[in-house]
């Protein structure tokens, strides 16, 4: 028999373990100085509006008519998790017939940012809340134009919903999109991705909400595709003024390494005032 002369290893050097001290020193030092070292922002900071939602210029939307500024329900801002919001309704005074359901549009624009938990609502899950049914749902792109003329994409996603009502069938679409950190998107899994971006230190989202209709109308809704064509017309109107005079300059933000403080807007009272 042969008898090996060298003495054991101890276990404290055998390669598990000295893998495992690799990893957690590792872990250690970025959790630490090399949170700083790689600038990485686990924290946002809150970006302002460059102008509160309440301040939007209504005459600057050519055919659609300011007819009605809405607040909404506590209960439902604090589901929202933001009073930043604006409930808007137009009216198109190209489309003559009263009863036209294309003729009244309905905005609704919420703004986060400086929370430490930015959670996306979409029309997809609240509206299933109201007893609604998902009809049909894609993906969309609007091409724009801005203000000085250059051309812009914007993603959309358009729903459409159904339910039994008294005296019918509700068949709603929304149309919707994000602008998050300077960029338009169309999901909420989009704007997960870039708020979790740990190289940027501020953070917002925008979500802008277009849906036609009106109890009054005949029928109540507008069919499917022509609620998009009309969410596309009513968004080249709207948000290149949008852009422009309300949400963030990313650039700037990004330049200036550091975001001020948010702007505090109360939404505006609600006011009917008549169609011209």
């Amino acid at each position: 028999m042969t008898v090996d002369s060298q003495k054991p290893r101890s276990a404290f050097w055998r390669p598990p373990f000295v893998a495992c001290v690799v990893v957690l020193v590792g872990a250690a030092v970025f959790a630490g100085p090399g949170v700083a070292w790689f600038k990485v922002k686990l924290r946002k900071e809150a970006v302002p509006l460059r102008r509160p939602l309440g301040e939007f210029d209504k005459a600057a939307l050519g055919e659609y008519d300011f007819l009605l500024a809405s607040t909404i329900d506590p209960a439902v801002v604090a589901t929202l998790g933001t009073e930043l919001y604006m409930n808007w309704t137009f009216e198109n005074s190209r489309i003559k017939k009263p009863s036209d359901p294309a003729r009244r549009v309905q905005i609704l624009v919420t703004y986060y940012t400086g929370k430490p938990s930015l959670v996306p609502h979409t029309p997809d899950v609240c509206y299933l809340g109201s007893g609604y049914l998902q009809q049909e749902a894609a993906n969309l792109e609007f091409d724009l134009t801005d203000l000085d003329g250059e051309p812009f994409s914007v993603p959309v996603r358009a729903v459409t919903f159904v339910k039994s009502a008294v005296g019918g069938r509700e068949s709603p679409t929304v149309v919707y999109t994000f602008h998050c950190n300077g960029d338009f998107v169309s999901t909420r899994q989009d704007v997960r991705e870039k708020l979790a971006n740990p190289f940027t230190k501020g953070a917002y989202f925008c979500k802008i909400e277009v849906s036609f209709g009106w109890p009054g109308a005949s029928p109540t809704t507008p069919n499917r595709d022509r609620c998009i064509k009309a969410a596309e017309k009513f968004l080249a109107r709207f948000l290149p003024v949008f852009l422009r005079d309300h949400l963030p300059d990313w650039e700037a933000v990004e330049s200036a390494g550091s975001a001020p403080d948010a702007i505090v807007q109360r939404p505006d009272v609600a006011t009917t005032v008549s169609a011209t």
